[in-house]
């Protein structure tokens, strides 16, 4: 195999390793805070869902929350590592480069920011986790308004 080949390899293997991390990720999103059973209801756990619904919602908000300011956190975190790097390439470095050198060439392939990235990018697939999971109990709560209307006609 050429160097060219194996470049193309390393990065087909990185993909497939970002898609398994996803998957784990979701997979522990799922057994540590389990909502599928709880969005499924029949006539006769109606009411313990309808009673319980509003906690689960304002538990959901609190876990989204707090996974947004993490996500904020690690976003606030990037920039300052992108604004040293930035600094760095412009004025430190021996080549001279342009700011758009540095933008899409230099700051992209750092290993602090794909380092940082990876993180960022795990933190929004935990936050869109708990959108989802707050979407699902929403619309429980209009599909079950709907449900007990049925039940009575």
């Amino acid at each position: 195999m050429n160097q060219k080949d194996i470049d193309t390899q390393k990065i087909v293997d990185n993909i497939k390793e970002s898609i398994e991390e996803r998957e784990i990720l979701l997979k522990e999103l799922k057994e540590k805070y389990p909502i599928e059973d709880f969005v499924t209801y029949n006539e006769f756990n109606v009411s313990d869902r309808l009673k319980l619904l509003p906690m689960k919602i304002y538990d959901f908000q609190f876990l989204l929350n707090k996974e947004k300011a993490r996500l904020e956190d690690l976003t606030d975190a990037a920039d300052k590592i992108n604004a040293e790097l930035y600094d760095y390439y412009r004025f430190n470095y021996e080549k001279n480069l342009s700011p758009v050198e540095i933008k899409d060439y230099y700051l992209k392939n750092d290993s602090r920011m794909i380092t940082i990235n990876k993180y960022i990018n795990k933190q929004k697939y935990t936050v869109a986790y708990f959108e989802g999971c707050l979407k699902a109990l929403e619309k429980m709560s209009w599909t079950i308004k709907d449900f007990i209307k049925a039940m009575n006609s």
